[in-house]
């Protein structure tokens, strides 16, 4: 019986400090933790990012994804 009270006081007070949810499940977010998007993302932002973290073969394959108009290379000649 004192092992049960002990169990329940430790794990009792736990629960009551969560926050409550709404009808759908979710938490209940204040103003200062909403969602909010960095910035719009598009074809231009994208191959931004790609070449600012240094994925240029990925930054490749998008630009030949997204303009398929250009014709993709089997290979590509160095230049002299």
């Amino acid at each position: 019986m004192r092992t049960k009270h002990n169990v329940l006081e430790k794990y009792g007070r736990s629960t009551k400090s969560k926050r409550p949810y709404d009808k759908t499940g979710a938490q209940q977010m204040g103003e200062e933790k909403a969602f909010v998007l960095e910035e719009k993302v598009d074809e231009e932002t994208v191959g931004i990012k790609l070449l600012t973290q240094g994925y240029m073969q990925a930054y490749i394959d998008f630009f030949y994804l997204t303009h398929p108009e250009q014709k993709t290379p089997s290979y590509i000649d160095p230049s002299p």
